[in-house]
């Protein structure tokens, strides 16, 4: 019987204990109130005091825009007489470009009606790349002059449209209102930013904690 018991005594039973703290959840609770509060209220006074600086930058850009509306009109003013003022060097070029490859457009026309006949689609492709040839030498003469027309009587207008753009910018970077009003929205956004940050982190670590202390993790001996 003794060697029975012996035999048995490693399958007794053991008493599994578990160990809780009481913790008092009022301070938890009160924090996560406290940290959502402020939360809220950052994002209010964001709001509060970021609607008017966007208003101010608005209101400052329109101003400009408004100041700055005759140098505009010039600008658009230029670009269309200078358009008006090209159009016969283009067309020039693009009448040249079109008058030397008359032919070559016309071999074309010619290998798509000769498809299914094969010996004249070959003379066709032959007479076809001698053409091409032609028109590459004569381009290379009768473009330049017609180019260099071109770029001659463009100088003026871009030095001209250049400066309606410099007019522009200069207003642009004397504008102080602007300026000014961008950068107090650009700082309060920023400032605003880092706080809020810091609120959402706050009350994420306060729900946390509470979290914790509502499911504490049990310890078994």
């Amino acid at each position: 019987m003794a060697q029975a018991n012996n035999f048995l005594h490693p399958l007794e039973s053991r008493t599994l204990m578990s160990a809780t703290t009481t913790v008092d959840l009022g301070p938890l609770e009160q924090a996560v109130t406290d940290t959502r509060a402020q939360l809220k209220a950052d994002i209010l006074a964001a709001n509060d005091t970021l609607k008017p600086d966007r208003q101010a930058v608005k209101d400052a850009r329109t101003a400009f825009n408004n100041s700055i509306a005759g140098l505009n009109a010039t600008l658009k003013s230029d670009r269309e007489a200078a358009n008006t003022a090209l159009e016969a060097d283009r067309k020039a070029i693009s009448d040249k470009r079109a008058e030397d490859n008359a032919t070559v457009f016309s071999d074309y026309k010619q290998i798509a009606l000769d498809l299914a006949n094969p010996d004249a689609l070959a003379a066709d492709l032959a007479k076809l790349k001698t053409d091409r040839a032609d028109a590459r030498a004569a381009l290379k003469v009768d473009l330049p002059p017609l180019q260099l027309a071109l770029e001659t009587d463009a100088k003026p207008w871009e030095d001209k449209i250049a400066a309606d753009r410099d007019a522009i910018k200069t207003a642009r970077a004397s504008n102080t209102a602007l300026t000014d009003a961008q950068a107090k929205l650009d700082t309060d956004r920023n400032t605003f930013y880092a706080k809020l940050l810091l609120d959402h982190k706050a009350f994420a670590d306060a729900r946390a904690a509470l979290h914790a202390a509502r499911h504490p993790v049990t310890t078994t001996v």
